[in-house]
């Protein structure tokens, strides 16, 4: 999904206030937007580059419309769930952000129970995949369990596919990208590069 550069300038910097809601703006946290920027079509959208703006209401009367406002809480909740545990000081600013940007609460409650099975998601891969090396104190994986592991993964992809469009869009590249990492581990490999 494409954005025009204003929407997608105003994303970034609503998402950039998503992530300094704890207080703090983790080298994750960064990465996880400027990774979902790029995902909407932006270049290297960096977040509150153009504008210092930090009221919401003036970030979402930027938004060309409705859509734009709906993906903008959906990317501003991810950032929220990225490190998976949503502070305090991140649900008041989910609860001040949904009806600022015209959001009615069933379809913000709905966005946030399908960003937090996002997460789940998520940190389910990670927790599949590991470190990212080989740990040659394991036992080797048989055939039979690779099958397994590419199945659930197969299985989460497919879940994801199942959110909404921006969702679907954040959430299936990094399950397939842990899957490829998983197998290379499986197989010896503890880093892969463009060659591989």
């Amino acid at each position: 999904m494409t954005v025009n550069d204003q929407d997608l300038q105003t994303i970034a910097n609503l998402c950039l206030l998503a992530a300094l809601a704890d207080g703090h703006l983790s080298p994750g946290e960064r990465s996880h937007i400027q990774d979902m920027i790029r995902q909407l079509g932006g270049d290297d959208a960096r977040p509150g580059a153009a504008s210092p703006e930090t009221d919401v209401r003036v970030l979402a009367q930027r938004l060309s419309g409705p859509e734009a406002s709906r993906l903008a809480f959906e990317m501003a909740v991810a950032v929220c769930h990225a490190d998976g545990v949503v502070t305090r000081g991140e649900e008041e600013f989910i609860r001040s952000l949904w009806p600022a940007l015209g959001l009615d609460r069933h379809a913000a409650e709905r966005i946030e129970r399908e960003v937090g099975t996002l997460a789940l998601v998520r940190f389910e891969g990670a927790t599949q995949t590991g470190s990212g090396r080989a740990d040659s104190s394991r036992r080797p994986e048989s055939p039979a369990e690779i099958d397994q592991r590419i199945l659930r993964y197969a299985m989460l992809a497919g879940a994801a596919e199942l959110l909404p469009q921006a969702l679907a869009t954040v959430a299936v590249l990094p399950i397939q990208m842990r899957l490829v990492n998983s197998l290379a581990e499986s197989h010896g490999f503890s880093e892969l590069d463009a060659e591989h």
